[in-house]
């Protein structure tokens, strides 16, 4: 379920509804008390809400279901959200592993392509902060990606 937090804007005539799904403990159920204490959010923070971009969409009049902004489609219609809703998790789990896995294979290509060379070199100079920015200007990664992605590829 955590990948379902977030928006879910659900289209139809007129305005679109709005659903945020947020996470209110790591474990599959919860007493009567704690049950008691959840609130809805304010009318100021449902409001600010609905701005976020949605986690998964449906526009109106679409015959499919939008995830993460587009980047995947689920072909399920729209009132087929909530009975079919594992097969929409699955389709975004399967949109995270192809990104995930499209990562793994740009740092694998870094161990092996000559264009790297130089990021090695500077790695064995002991000039570890050049090494890892010249890394990030080689593949647009962010800080942490680049720092743990040079030292695979150095050690």
């Amino acid at each position: 379920m955590a990948r379902a937090r977030g928006l879910h804007r659900l289209g139809g005539p007129g305005e679109p509804a709005h659903l945020h799904v947020a996470l209110v403990a790591r474990r599959t159920s919860l007493s009567d008390a704690e049950w008691a204490r959840l609130e809805p959010p304010s009318p100021k923070v449902a409001n600010e809400l609905t701005r976020e971009p949605p986690v998964r969409g449906v526009p109106a009049g679409a015959r499919e279901i939008e995830i993460a902004g587009g980047a995947a489609r689920a072909a399920v219609a729209p009132d087929d959200y909530w009975p079919r809703f594992e097969e929409i998790v699955l389709e975004h789990l399967l949109l995270l592993e192809r990104e995930a896995a499209a990562g793994r294979a740009r740092d694998a290509r870094a161990l092996y392509d000559e264009g790297f060379g130089a990021v090695r070199e500077l790695w064995a100079q002991n000039n570890r902060i050049a090494a890892i920015k010249l890394y990030r200007e080689l593949t647009s990664v962010g800080l942490a990606e680049a720092k743990r992605a040079v030292e695979e590829m150095c050690s």
